[in-house]
């Protein structure tokens, strides 16, 4: 969701006639060649929500809004579409609000009609993660946290550390060196990419794929990585008030509480 705001070449080593990388110093053994890296595959995501998030807050404070419809689209390493999942969530304990509404459309009716339980959309998310896809969104850090705040409700890892991630509207105002006017409909029109009008997870993650697809041959994107708040100090200093712990003694537990 938009919310507003080396390749390392490698010298050829000799080769046999069956094709093996071969050692001939000193009569050694052969050595088998570990080769280039494997390429990144990609999810390419979006999440729509009950409401708006305070970025000052930890992802699973109780007044952060929650998950209403996530849309990963699979890609490969070149940015072909593989398959995309599209899942509304059941509100349990929730209502959207009205200012949440108006931008995407989503009401509390029409979800308890056709949305599922959350743990379906967790599922999908964290065997994406897990299978070491990079996630990809316009402006990450807001879906990431969201999906972030789900898991730690659900009881289950969080997975911040290991969700490298690449940030496309980032990525767009740092190569144009811009600093307003690099919302995903922004995006959109410089790149000549049709912008459908509306917050709607599975084409806004459509478009920002579409986005990836200019960027990236550019060498505009960055190298997947953990990104922390800028009110990272923030947080966790709140986060230690919360729970009287001494600012002295900075546990693992407020590693990663934003």
């Amino acid at each position: 969701m938009d919310n507003d705001p080396k390749n390392e070449e490698t010298a050829a080593a000799p080769q046999c006639g069956g094709g093996a990388d071969i050692s001939t110093s000193s009569g050694a053994a052969p050595v088998a060649s570990e080769g280039p890296a494997p390429l990144p595959s990609y999810v390419v995501f979006d999440t729509e929500t009950s409401g708006l998030t305070d970025n000052k807050l930890p992802a699973d404070h109780p007044s952060q809004p929650r998950l209403a419809h996530l849309a990963m689209v699979f890609v490969t390493s070149d940015l072909q579409v593989e398959k995309v999942e599209d899942i509304y969530v059941r509100p349990n304990g929730w209502e959207m609000q009205p200012g949440a509404t108006e931008a995407n459309g989503l009401t509390t009716e029409l979800l308890l009609h056709i949305g599922k339980p959350v743990e379906e959309a967790l599922d999908a998310y964290e065997k994406a993660i897990l299978s070491g896809r990079v996630m990809v969104a316009y402006n990450a850090q807001f879906d990431l946290k969201i999906m972030r705040g789900e898991l730690r409700r659900a009881g289950r890892p969080d997975h911040f550390e290991e969700t490298p991630n690449i940030c496309l509207m980032l990525a767009f105002k740092r190569w144009r060196n811009i600093f307003k006017g690099y919302k995903l409909s922004d995006a959109c029109t410089y790149f000549g990419i049709p912008y459908q009008r509306g917050h709607e997870a599975p084409a806004d993650a459509m478009m920002g794929l579409e986005v990836f697809r200019r960027l990236k041959p550019l060498g505009a994107t960055p190298d997947p990585q953990v990104y922390h708040s800028k009110h990272y100090a923030e947080i966790q200093a709140r986060g230690r008030e919360d729970y009287n712990q001494d600012p002295q003694q900075p546990g693992p537990t407020f590693k990663v509480i934003e």
